[in-house]
């Protein structure tokens, strides 16, 4: 069936939901009271009052935490139906767990997880779309730790290939997401930065190609028509990077499952962008 309005689903779960964890709420109130009664007792030297304090804050932490356990089921049945419903609509699979071991950050951090992939072909070309995290850990003079996320939202996109080894293409002014793949470094040739004809491309882009990308072929994509339509913003190129015959794109933060709609938007951005580079063959 095709996915309705979001908050639909969200409204169906929470009620699903009441009904599922409604008897628990009396027990986890009765509990609580029971429980934090006994430690009012204790605190206040057996005085009623602590008793009664403890109850009544003990029947409070029982209510918070079966609307906390209603709320938290129902937010997880949401995603899960609509991210359903929308691959049912749209030709694609969910697929949960994707972990190219190329993949961007796949070296990052102390630990790394994937999660949320859907797979399919989506405007025209093989895609995975998925969530990736990656954590760092800092020590202080203390000798604790913390850890820091790191969470990304991930397009591997294949079906379209590159007469080169690695290419990649950003504009400037923003993070280059890509200068901090772990990986890129020692697993590519060389790649060398690129500049054309166009002073205001040079300084609005970054364009690198590996050390042996032919530069006949690198001109012919970005021929004077296609330079000056880059820089009005009539064509786009969102920031790709291109190896293994592989184009990625990443973007900060994870996607929910609401937000499946802008992902199908993001990643036709990404196959328009493909096209650009694709469209001429090596000389």
């Amino acid at each position: 069936m095709t996915p309705g309005p979001y908050e639909q689903y969200e409204l169906i779960a929470r009620e699903e939901a009441d009904r599922k964890y409604k008897k628990w709420t009396l027990p986890l109130m009765g509990f609580g009271a029971a429980i934090c009664a006994v430690i009012g007792y204790f605190v206040a030297a057996g005085e009623i009052v602590g008793v009664a304090a403890g109850a009544a804050i003990g029947v409070f932490l029982g209510y918070v935490i079966q609307f906390g356990i209603r709320r938290t089921s129902a937010g997880n049945a949401a995603e899960t139906r609509y991210r359903a419903d929308w691959c049912a609509e749209n030709g694609c699979t969910v697929i949960g767990v994707f972990e190219p071991p190329n993949g961007p950050f796949a070296d990052s951090g102390h630990r790394q997880r994937s999660s949320d992939a859907i797979q399919g072909t989506i405007n025209g070309l093989p895609t995975v779309l998925y969530n990736f995290s990656y954590w760092t850990r800092q020590s202080n003079s203390k000798g604790s730790s913390t850890e820091t996320e790191h969470p990304y939202k991930i397009l591997c996109i294949t079906g379209a290939t590159l007469p080169a080894a690695s290419l990649s293409f950003s504009e400037r002014g923003a993070l280059n997401r890509f200068r901090v793949f772990d990986k890129l470094d020692s697993a590519l040739t060389s790649q060398r930065g690129v500049e054309l004809e166009s002073i205001e491309f040079n300084q609005k882009f970054d364009l690198e190609v590996n050390d042996g990308a032919d530069d006949v072929w690198v001109r012919r994509i970005f021929d004077p028509s296609t330079i000056d339509a880059l820089v009005k913003g009539s064509e786009v190129i969102p920031d790709l990077r291109y190896y293994d015959q592989t184009f990625w794109l990443v973007g900060n933060g994870h996607y929910e499952a609401r937000e499946l709609d802008t992902m199908k938007a993001w990643q036709g951005t990404a196959v328009a962008g493909i096209s650009i580079l694709t469209r001429v063959s090596a000389t």
